[in-house]
């Protein structure tokens, strides 16, 4: 299914959506879409939670036409909360640009695999090294094809601040 179409009109409505993939559902404000990519500002309630980078081929379905969606969107609006860009520029023309921007702001990131399921499907840290084939982060390795990359959430920002593991 090409999902594009959705994200793209999701964008231009500036319209509150659920992506659902395989493994989860996130919901949130879509930022910006490429041909391989989406910037995705996710909620969490009525908490801004991040920030995230999807493949397309992971997304399953778009929803944006739920009442429940739209009642929520309106609640959002109601509260002043709006979709906001990261603080800085996410290209999305590769996954791996996307990920030397993230590594270019030294800040934690969280980065899951296609074998979500697995003991290490998701990992946090702080980029080292991005390659085409392989990313590295510091006293981590992600190895896999990346689906998702979040960042900017406040579990991320509290496992940098109170874990003594975290890198500095």
């Amino acid at each position: 299914m090409d999902v594009r179409p959705v994200l793209q009109r999701a964008l231009d409505g500036r319209a509150y959506v659920e992506i659902r993939m395989d493994y989860r559902a996130m919901r949130g404000f879509v930022l910006a879409v490429s041909d391989t990519l989406v910037l995705f500002h996710r909620y969490s309630e009525l908490f801004p939670y991040g920030y995230s980078i999807v493949h397309l081929h992971s997304i399953a379905e778009v929803d944006h036409d739920d009442p429940g969606l739209r009642f929520f969107a309106s609640m959002l609006a109601a509260e002043g909360l709006v979709p906001t860009p990261p603080a800085f520029t996410v290209p999305l023309d590769s996954l791996p640009r996307a990920l030397q921007a993230l590594k270019e702001q030294r800040i934690l990131v969280e980065l899951q695999r296609e074998d979500y399921d697995s003991e290490h499907g998701l990992e946090v840290g702080r980029l080292l090294n991005v390659h085409e084939q392989h990313t590295v982060l510091q006293l981590v390795s992600a190895a896999g094809e990346l689906v998702r990359v979040g960042f900017g959430s406040p579990c991320i920002g509290a496992f940098g601040k109170y874990s003594t593991t975290a890198p500095r």
